[in-house]
């Protein structure tokens, strides 16, 4: 048993003894989902190994979320919303320049996908658990599509300050921001496109777990180097965009 069982999960099956107890069992169940599938990805993990490692019974999956895919999705939803709060305050914690604040902004993403390589997957290949998915998107999508669409905003900001060699607030939430502006700036949109397929594909690289260790060494090697010459090569491109049209 891990040493996170031993500590927070290790309660008896049954009924909780809600004085012994204070966590109830469908927090304990979202924190473990949370946890195996950030270390396993969606299609290696099952409700029962989700249910040994808190200690309640298999019936509290279906009980409280409906199904194991239920279960997913509730998870997935405070996941995202963790993950785009995160990228924020790696934004508000940078140096209050445009192009230290993109820097934050990727590294945080890479480091989220470091940490969290099986939520990529839910996240970024949604047939690799599409029911969850659907799910997540029916029942959560009021709570994940706003989070999206900021995150989309935050980042179409940040290339806009590069661009014009400002400093917006970086005070955005899901009720604050310059939305229908920054819809209608198409030179941004295009270039923040473009940057989070880039960012896309350096977060998949370094979430690939056991099977990175099987790429070119020379290149596993340079994989920082890289990764530095990308951003800065994006930050170039961005400064190159002030005054065109698209």
């Amino acid at each position: 048993m891990s040493e996170l069982a031993a500590s927070k999960y290790n309660r008896p099956a049954g009924r909780p003894n809600r004085e012994a107890y204070p966590i109830p069992a469908r927090e304990l169940l979202i924190d473990a989902t949370i946890k195996l599938i950030a270390e396993g990805g969606p299609t290696d993990v099952t409700s029962r190994q989700v249910c040994d490692l808190t200690g309640v019974k298999y019936a509290s999956v279906n009980h409280n979320f409906g199904s194991w895919n239920g279960l997913i999705a509730h998870a997935a939803s405070r996941v995202y919303v963790e993950y785009v709060t995160g990228l924020g305050e790696a934004v508000k914690g940078a140096p209050r320049n445009p192009e230290d604040r993109f820097r934050a902004y990727v590294l945080a993403q890479l480091d989220w996908a470091r940490r969290m390589p099986g939520w990529g997957a839910v996240f970024n290949y949604p047939f690799s658990s599409r029911t969850a998915s659907q799910i997540l998107q029916r029942e959560f999508g009021h709570i994940t599509q706003p989070h999206f669409e900021l995150n989309v905003a935050r980042l179409a900001q940040l290339i806009v300050d590069i661009r014009e060699e400002s400093v917006a607030a970086a005070d955005f939430d899901v009720t604050n921001y310059p939305r229908a502006e920054l819809l209608a700036d198409k030179i941004a949109i295009a270039r923040s496109t473009m940057a989070g397929w880039t960012t896309l594909g350096m977060m998949v690289w370094v979430g690939r777990g056991p099977t990175l260790e099987s790429q070119t060494p020379e290149i596993l090697e340079r994989q920082e180097s890289i990764f530095h010459f990308t951003i800065e090569e994006t930050i170039k491109a961005i400064r190159e965009d002030k005054g065109r049209q698209l």
